[in-house]
């Protein structure tokens, strides 16, 4: 798998529509993106609530649906819910 001008792939999880997600970079708090991998076409994914570089994915069902870790500016990482490739939800109770 290649990412262009990104190294240390994580890939997490794999949908039944072959679309793959996982985080870029070598771990929070800073340093990392989530993404989305398919057919060869790839989405960078960062939380805007979130400091840039501190979104990690870690698990995709179908229809876009994905959940991930987010950390805030003092490094304390956050439950997060994504739907489609822009409705981030924070999942902390």
């Amino acid at each position: 798998m290649s990412i262009p001008n990104y190294s240390d792939i994580m890939p997490m999880d794999i949908d039944d529509n072959g679309v793959i997600d996982g985080t870029l970079g070598t771990g929070g708090p800073i340093g990392i993106h989530g993404f989305w991998l398919w057919q060869g076409n790839w989405q960078i994914l960062d939380d805007p609530d979130y400091p840039p570089s501190s979104t990690g994915m870690n698990g995709i069902a179908n229809g876009q649906l994905d959940v991930g870790e987010a950390f805030d500016s003092n490094g304390t990482g956050h439950a997060i819910w994504l739907v489609g490739n822009t409705s981030y939800s924070n999942l902390n109770a």
